[in-house]
């Protein structure tokens, strides 16, 4: 059974009913413009097609009773509840269902499956109560749920995706104004991700240290989020705040590079730049990890490839390999020892 399907059946074997209405969200890929969302910087994701998928009927005493299809699924609790308490303070009044979660968006992979859940949630509940939201401000809901109930001190880049992105295009967001632009890509590339099997939590991980070492180092530089830094600004920080500082201000002007590339088809360019952002992430912003290195070593030994790189927080999870879409078997079968899969450029949340 698809997600879909399941999220339809474990809502009916656990509330005896059909649900009132089904939305999905996606999870992303990130092109590239790692670890700067939380710095105001540019970033460059693409929705996946592999979804998180939420079944719901109301419930008039305000609670909400959530089970999900997959038995083994666990720590979802947080984002369903911090979407729910949050849409209950925005519409002053209680937000109650009943919801079944199901969904193909690989958990601890990278693929930033707790916003593809805080997102569909979010719509889901939105649509089921009568709330009209604007997509902008759902995702904005759904970053301060993870913030404050989760615990992660992520930038807005994977909401957003998840809840703006279209079809065969990337969408990109500068972080610091929320403006955004879809912008298309080559129909001759394909994007293949590659999963470590390094599980990491964010929570459990570095992140949060990242994220307070680029606030230290835009405090010592003078401004207020690192966006605003120039490289020359990054040299007299003392270590590893330079080095965090360097990733950050370089991965925003290759985030903008790329984007021009992608429009002009130059997409050997745009595998330059991948290349170069792997390796800022591993060396200067210390969030690779051997296996990844492995992955993306392999991927770019491959004709065809333009670039490869790690692809969200890092300490584990998966890679984006860029290539020609005539060599995408030939990258799968180098990556056969790794869960490989291609995956398309696709449309963000709705109801289906």
């Amino acid at each position: 059974m698809d997600a879909f399907e399941r999220a339809v059946t474990a809502f009916s074997q656990a509330f005896g009913a059909a649900p009132a209405l089904v939305a999905r969200a996606p999870g992303r890929v990130n092109l590239i413009g790692e670890h700067v969302d939380y710095s105001g910087g540019l970033v460059l994701p693409i929705a996946i097609d592999r979804d998180l998928v939420v079944a719901v009927r109301a419930r008039s005493d305000g609670a909400v009773n959530a089970v999900a299809a997959d038995a083994a699924a666990t720590g979802w609790q947080p984002y369903v509840e911090g979407v729910r308490a949050l849409l209950s303070e925005q519409s002053g009044a209680p937000v109650g269902a009943d919801i079944s979660i199901a969904g193909d968006v690989p958990r601890g992979a990278g693929l930033s499956s707790s916003a593809a859940l805080e997102v569909a949630t979010a719509t889901a509940l939105a649509a089921l109560h009568g709330i009209d939201i604007d997509p902008v401000d759902l995702a904005l809901l759904c970053q301060r749920a993870e913030n404050e109930w989760a615990g992660v001190n992520c930038g807005i880049m994977d909401q957003f995706a998840s809840a703006l992105a279209r079809a065969q295009h990337a969408l990109l967001i500068h972080c610091d104004t929320l403006s955004h632009q879809h912008v298309p890509i080559p129909p001759e590339a394909a994007v293949i991700v590659a999963e470590s099997g390094v599980e990491r939590s964010l929570t459990a991980s570095h992140f949060n240290t990242r994220f307070q070492e680029c606030a230290d180092a835009a405090r010592l530089i003078g401004v207020a989020l690192l966006k605003d830094a120039q490289l020359a600004d990054t040299e007299s920080l003392p270590e590893p705040l330079r080095r965090r500082a360097r990733h950050v201000v370089t991965e925003i002007a290759r985030t903008r590079a790329f984007a021009a590339a992608l429009q002009a088809g130059d997409l050997p360019k745009a595998g330059v730049l991948v290349d170069e952002s792997h390796e800022s992430l591993r060396n200067d912003y210390e969030v690779s990890v051997p296996e990844l290195d492995r992955l993306v070593a392999k991927a770019r030994r491959v004709a065809g490839v333009y670039g490869s790189r790690l692809t969200g927080a890092g300490f584990g999870g998966c890679t984006m390999t860029l290539c020609a879409v005539d060599a995408v078997e030939r990258v799968l079968s180098v990556l056969s020892e790794y869960r490989a899969y291609r995956v398309v450029p696709s449309d963000g949340a709705g109801v289906l």
